[in-house]
């Protein structure tokens, strides 16, 4: 549904796939597009012009999980505005190395602003550390942590000595949490120690909230079909491993730009390919609502015009 060329495929195939027989995983997508023509017609991004909960969930404000991307080097973008539903700005420039004194042409703090609903954390997971580190948060630019990060023989989880630059590389693998009020704050990470250290995540405890609907809605129009995944954003494979997923009450999304007239709304499983209901919509003025049932995973959609 994200106008790629085709699903997910996995790397492993003769390994993994054929070997433990696991084409069944595929037979949901397969029946779903069977009898689409995806090879012709006018195929368009869908567009959501509005969604809305039936009933808001109770949920206590959430975590988001911040990864980095950028690798080496000094990003172009160091403030990330995080948004109520957890989106931040420009999220590939966030950088995943920390540059030190070493460095000091390419070394810069990354900074998080957002609007914190109650008091929270940040816990930053650092991986590894070269030489040596020590890193700084600030709070609206006053500094609440000094994290050092030393590296050396038997210090972390592991070490070892690159001979090519004379130093230490330690693994640390471990969390630094700081304790942030609620309210509107900027919060800046800086590495003032003598080489770099990798950071694995950072995560903002308590800071997402559920008052918008958080569905992942992604799809592909043509002038007579609709084809749409809804997903519950909490339904990963990890939240799913570690049994964090919480179902989402009905909903109700706004599909813009729709050819007006009625049209018929199937409601697939996405494992099974197996169509759990249908309905009939009526698309008025370029929009068709749709009635999304309480979601503990996720579900497509195949709308055809009649």
């Amino acid at each position: 549904m994200s106008g790629a060329a085709s699903t997910a495929m996995s790397w492993w195939h003769e390994d993994y796939i054929d070997k433990l027989d696991l084409y069944h995983v595929y037979r949901g997508i397969a029946d779903f597009v069977r009898d689409v023509p995806l090879s012709t017609g006018d195929w368009r991004p869908v567009q959501v012009a509005s969604a809305s909960w039936v009933e808001k969930p109770n949920l206590p404000p959430g975590d988001v999980m911040v990864s980095p991307m950028f690798g080496w080097g000094k990003p172009d973008v160091t403030r990330f505005t995080l948004t109520p539903q957890g989106a931040i700005n420009d999220p590939g420039q966030v950088p995943s190395t920390l540059q030190g004194k070493g460095h000091n042409d390419i070394r810069t703090p990354v900074t998080f602003i957002a609007d914190f609903p109650a008091p929270a954390k940040l816990v930053v997971h650092v991986d590894e550390v070269s030489n040596s580190g020590l890193l700084q948060v600030s709070l609206d630019g006053k500094r609440v942590a000094d994290w050092s990060l030393p590296c050396g023989k038997d210090i972390g989880k592991h070490a070892i000595w690159q001979e090519e630059w004379k130093l230490w590389q330690c693994t640390y693998d471990l969390d630094y949490t700081v304790e942030i009020p609620a309210g509107h704050h900027e919060v800046s990470i800086f590495n003032d120690g003598d080489d770099w250290v990798r950071i694995a995540s950072y995560k903002f405890v308590g800071v997402r909230s559920y008052e918008l609907v958080d569905h992942l809605v992604l799809g592909m129009r043509s002038p007579s079909r609709i084809l749409l995944w809804v997903r519950n954003d909490e339904y990963t494979w990890y939240n799913v491993a570690d049994n964090k997923v919480r179902p989402r009450p009905a909903a109700r999304i706004d599909l813009a730009d729709v050819p007006a007239g009625s049209w018929t709304v199937e409601r697939w499983d996405t494992r099974t390919g197996k169509v759990l209901d249908r309905s009939h919509d009526v698309a008025q003025g370029g929009l068709l609502t749709l009635a999304i049932p309480a979601l503990a995973d996720d579900v497509a959609y195949k709308l055809v015009k009649e």
